[in-house]
């Protein structure tokens, strides 16, 4: 039997399963810090259709001339109802995110359509490489809120509704661009733990 080899790493005796740094002190790179990474709410905006809708995509494309605008699609009132289904039939945490993942596509794949004369384009979850190019070219940008843990979605510590929505989405994929901010366009002003219009201590 050959010698084992080993290459030189400063992870290579270490456990990636502990907690601390494992001997890399480092600052992650911004990949893309001038993009605004902006959620356009399910229920809040889109669900109430071309009313809400329009003037929101009207002032996007304004800000589009001057901004490099990554927009990503909540699911609203429909993802809601997979999730009373899918709970209702006692299918597990993980079957729930994949079912509510379709509808925030959806949603996002209708707003490209509305910005297609503008530059909007639909892109997938893993398609952040080709983001440069597309802001060079232009476009608009436009994907799916949720993030893409589908079945393999952690179980929440109550209930079957998977605890990383849209809202998460959008906020790891402002973190992992490294983009200054998320704006999140709601009907509420700021984030809550349950719905503020049926919970006053939410």
């Amino acid at each position: 039997m050959g010698e084992r080899k080993q290459i030189p790493s400063a992870l290579s005796n270490a456990s990636l399963t502990t907690g601390g740094t494992g001997g890399l002190d480092y600052s992650p790179v911004a990949m893309m810090p001038d993009v605004r990474v902006i959620k356009i709410g399910g229920q809040s905006v889109l669900d109430r259709g071309r009313v809400a809708v329009f003037p929101i995509l009207d002032e996007l494309v304004e800000a589009s001339s001057k901004y490099k605008l990554l927009l990503c699609c909540g699911g609203g009132t429909r993802a809601r109802h997979i999730y009373s289904m899918a709970a209702d039939l006692e299918l597990p945490t993980g079957v729930l995110a994949a079912l509510g993942g379709y509808v925030p596509r959806q949603n996002a794949r209708m707003v490209q359509m509305l910005l297609a004369k503008h530059g909007g384009i639909y892109i997938m979850n893993d398609d952040f490489e080709k983001l440069p190019l597309y802001f060079r070219m232009g476009c608009i940008p436009i994907m799916t809120g949720m993030p893409p843990y589908g079945y393999w979605e952690k179980p929440s510590q109550t209930g079957r509704i998977p605890q990383h929505r849209t809202d998460t989405g959008v906020f790891l994929s402002a973190e992992v661009l490294g983009a200054k901010r998320a704006i999140f366009i709601k009907d509420e002003a700021g984030l809550y733990d349950d719905d503020p219009k049926k919970n006053k201590a939410a």
